[in-house]
């Protein structure tokens, strides 16, 4: 019987499916942020919202669900968790009341360096052992992959 490090590696060596690998990284990913936010008492699935609005400012909370390619029910969850812990603050837009605008909280940008760390570490961990141009490679065809997914599912919400 194989050790579960070494089942671990042939697995990835061995498997031939793209949704298989790119699940497997979201889901370590997953984990490692949750380990590292545990201080903050967040999760991993918090940090993209964070992430986003720390980038965009004040945004529509349904906007932001869909440029991340979350349901709004996950959102608004997610959302929730952060506004209860004080991260971010949820106001109904002046405009239209049926519109919840999102911006991070003073607590929120307290922690926008250590935010920004995780990603970098992540990112470090992600393309250890990569040559420069191997780095920009890769996140040209990351980036053309999310692009066909977007573009697919602007297809089929219009069906």
């Amino acid at each position: 019987m194989q050790n579960s490090e070494n089942y671990q590696e042939n697995w990835i060596k061995n498997i031939n499916s793209s949704g298989a690998l790119i699940s497997y990284l979201y889901r370590t990913n997953l984990n490692f942020l949750s380990k590292k936010l545990k201080p903050f008492n967040l999760s991993g699935g918090q940090f993209p919202f964070l992430m986003s609005l720390y980038h965009d400012g004040t945004v529509n909370q349904d906007s932001l669900a869909k440029a991340k390619g979350y349901d709004k029910t996950t959102t608004a969850r997610a959302l929730k968790k952060l506004e209860d812990q004080e991260y971010v603050v949820r106001e109904k837009d002046q405009e239209d009341g049926r519109v919840k605008l999102v911006r991070v909280s003073k607590k929120g940008i307290k922690i926008q360096p250590h935010m920004k760390n995780l990603s970098e570490e992540w990112t470090e961990i992600l393309f250890r052992n990569f040559s420069d141009d191997e780095i920009q490679k890769a996140m040209e065809i990351i980036k053309k992959m999310s692009l066909n997914v977007s573009s697919y599912m602007e297809g089929e919400e219009n069906k």
